[in-house]
């Protein structure tokens, strides 16, 4: 995305450079840095001094439904072996490490 954000800017700069000066491109790109910031402030949870689950949770919640966005991923959202969506705790068979 950095690549393609880049290669977009150096070949409309010129462009609109010669049609329009130099004082409103550099405006038009110091309110897309704005509207960038404001968008990564409104939506981008903080994630300094919280655990990978503790984030995880969180989007989750945010997310809505809480339903695990890969396939044969459990309740719990992580993946395990022969176990649907759908299995209560007491159906699930014990995995190796618990027998």
């Amino acid at each position: 995305m950095n690549w393609f954000a880049n290669f977009v800017v150096s070949q409309t700069f010129p462009i609109m450079l010669d049609a329009w000066g130099a004082g409103p491109v550099f405006l038009g790109y110091a309110a897309m840095g704005v509207l960038a910031f404001l968008f990564v402030k409104a939506l981008v949870p903080e994630t300094k001094g919280r655990s990978l689950e503790q984030i995880e949770a969180d989007l989750q919640r945010k997310g809505g439904a809480g339903k695990p966005a890969v396939a044969g991923a459990g309740r719990s959202g992580r993946f395990e072996r022969g176990v649907s969506d759908t299995a209560s705790a007491e159906e699930r068979q014990p995995t190796r490490a618990a027998r």
